[in-house]
């Protein structure tokens, strides 16, 4: 096991989702990506893992209530 840091995309600009109803119910579906490894030295591995969630930062307003959505964030991953 390792530890290293990790370039993340999204953010908390993202409006929010549409239907949060379905994103609660998809949140936690994961797809991971390995790309072959690279031919260096230190043979580094690189993968890409995608997890559905709510991109919820509690800066996004509801568009039909204007009430602050609550943040949602990813504590643990295993």
């Amino acid at each position: 096991m390792a530890q290293t840091f990790v370039k993340a995309s999204g953010g908390c600009s993202a409006p929010a989702v549409k239907n949060q109803d379905e994103a609660m119910a998809t949140m936690g579906q994961m797809k991971l990506r390995q790309f072959p490894p690279q031919e260096t030295m230190t043979k580094t591995q690189e993968l890409q893992l995608m997890i559905r969630h709510p991109n919820n930062s509690g800066l996004q307003r509801n568009p039909l209530t204007q009430y602050f959505i609550p943040a949602h964030f990813v504590q643990k991953l295993s």
